[in-house]
């Protein structure tokens, strides 16, 4: 028995509901993305600070 692939166009049209319902996930989903990628650059930037007050240590350390 071969199996053949077939491929076709399907077409849906959402109801209101279901846009709306679809449109909340969505900005959700950014609201989401938006607050993850504040809270990355504040740890980045913490990192950062810990760092290069390190990197003045070793400095002072070397003088």
């Amino acid at each position: 028995m071969e199996i053949q692939t077939v491929k076709r166009v399907l077409t849906y049209k959402f109801s209101q509901q279901e846009k709306e319902e679809l449109g909340k996930e969505l900005a959700n989903k950014n609201l989401q993305l938006a607050q993850q990628e504040a809270a990355k650059r504040s740890v980045v930037a913490s990192y950062a600070s810990q760092i290069a007050a390190t990197k003045e240590g070793i400095s002072r350390a070397l003088h």
